[in-house]
């Protein structure tokens, strides 16, 4: 299989953070760095897609920062969602993965990159995106998954689970096939059942039929080990899956990356101080000994914790 056209040589690609109006300062933070790293690559445009009832809000919170052109939002019809399941945890925003190549200007671009808001783009994802696969649609396979899946639509083992944070999407395939109406009427009529909403809609229907990106594309702590450091150092996207973000625990495991997060937000909101820019930009050498001895010591004094009630219920079972 040949290599899809780099952007110098005619392919283009939408870069694509959907999020609620709560989530949107963090949404910010995965756009600007995308942005960043891949500043080079002139076909490759980037927006923040929101609720049309919240666009305008939405424009003068983004406005303030200075920093993001007003033509890189983009405005979700609501209308669009009318019959699919939205909770609490899942809000409306988790479906919009399933209407990207429908929408405008989205559905002009040859790929489209979807990124979770919890995403950072480390390095340049080029090499990866740039494969020419003929699937609607692309991910990273989740490693280490439960052998056992609740869901009715499962029910066996979930070797080929994609997480759906970071998605690449082949416009034109998912077009030609009408992926959009038939993933709508499948979330329709059992998107209730399932644990993880949008996610477990596009695993079931795309089973068997996506393409893999390697597992580079989307790190995600959460699956592997804290000692993982060659992993986390060839990833090309960190995506924070699961309830630790961070925004919410300074302390978020993989430390060195959460930290690296949190001064891009100061960055990004003028929130920092000189010294805090300074830092953010250039993490010093005392800065990374800390840093990597928290990254040590944080999930093995976790690890230890739960070790001990683990061994504490069982004797009190016992």
């Amino acid at each position: 299989m040949g290599d899809w056209p780099s952007p110098a040589a005619g392919g283009n690609l939408a870069v694509v953070v959907p999020t609620s109006l709560e989530w949107l300062p963090f949404a910010a933070i995965a756009f600007q760095r995308a942005r960043t790293v891949l500043a080079d690559d002139a076909d490759f445009r980037f927006f923040i897609l929101v609720a049309e009832e919240d666009f305008i809000a939405a424009q003068e919170i983004i406005a303030a920062s200075g920093k993001v052109d007003l033509s890189s939002l983009v405005a979700f019809p609501s209308q669009l969602l009318d019959g699919l399941p939205i909770t609490e945890r899942w809000t409306a925003a988790s479906w919009y993965r399933l209407f990207l190549p429908e929408l405008e200007p989205l559905g002009s671009f040859d790929r489209i990159l979807l990124l979770g808001v919890d995403a950072y783009v480390m390095r340049s994802p080029l090499a990866a995106l740039c494969v020419d696969f003929k699937e609607s649609i692309a991910a990273v396979c989740e490693p280490r998954k439960s052998p056992s899946y609740s869901s009715p639509l499962f029910g066996g083992p979930r070797a080929t689970y994609f997480n759906a944070d970071v998605l690449l999407y082949n416009t034109s395939a998912w077009k030609a096939r009408g992926e959009t109406a038939q993933l709508v009427l499948m979330a329709k009529g059992v998107g209730q059942l399932l644990p993880y909403s949008d996610q477990d809609v596009l695993n079931y229907w795309f089973r068997g039929r996506w393409w893999a990106l390697p597992p580079e594309c989307n790190w995600i702590p959460a699956l592997h080990s804290a000692y993982d450091r060659p992993g986390l150092r060839s990833a090309l996207i960190v995506q924070w899956a699961g309830r630790q973000k961070p925004w919410k625990e300074p302390l978020a495991p993989p430390v060195r990356m959460t930290w690296r997060w949190r001064a891009s937000y100061r960055l990004f909101w003028g929130s920092a101080t000189s010294a805090e820019r300074l830092r953010g930009l250039s993490l010093g050498l005392l800065d990374r000994a800390l840093l990597d001895l928290l990254a040590y010591y944080v999930p093995t004094v976790r690890s230890l914790l739960t070790d001990f009630r683990s061994m504490v219920r069982k004797r009190k079972n016992s």
